[in-house]
């Protein structure tokens, strides 16, 4: 198990968070968001005690040995909307070199909230993305 320093440490350098927008005919407005963070390292084991210590947190992520034919390597991925906000909770509060996480924070609160299954919701999250319909 990791201490709060390298957990904190690792989650800054191979989290990685992804907002899918994809056209749902069941959905009211059209649309279905999936939010989730991948975290991807080359090692299986830093993963597996990665994925101990997030479960430790109360945080749920699924462990895959492969990837895909692109990306043949482990991953952990952390979908489900309380385990997002756990995981955003354990996040330290630094800035990241890129601002990964500024619009994913923004659309999970928008997600957390049900708003983005109002069109209004949809919309602020297709803004917040840079892309318009």
């Amino acid at each position: 198990m990791f201490t709060k320093e390298q957990l904190e440490g690792a989650l800054i350098a191979i989290s990685s968070p992804q907002v899918v927008i994809e056209k749902d005919e069941k959905q009211d407005v059209g649309y279905r968001v999936r939010l989730r963070i991948h975290l991807r390292a080359t090692n299986s084991k830093f993963l597996l005690i990665l994925q101990e210590t997030l479960e430790y947190h109360g945080i749920d992520c699924n462990f895959k040995d492969y990837e895909s034919d692109g990306r043949p390597y482990p991953m952990l991925r952390i979908s489900k909307t309380d385990n997002l906000i756990n995981f955003m909770n354990l996040m330290p509060d630094l800035p990241t070199s890129n601002n990964k996480f500024d619009s994913f924070v923004k659309i999970l609160t928008i997600v957390s909230n049900k708003h983005h299954l109002l069109q209004k919701g949809i919309d602020e999250i297709l803004a917040i993305k840079g892309v318009w319909v």
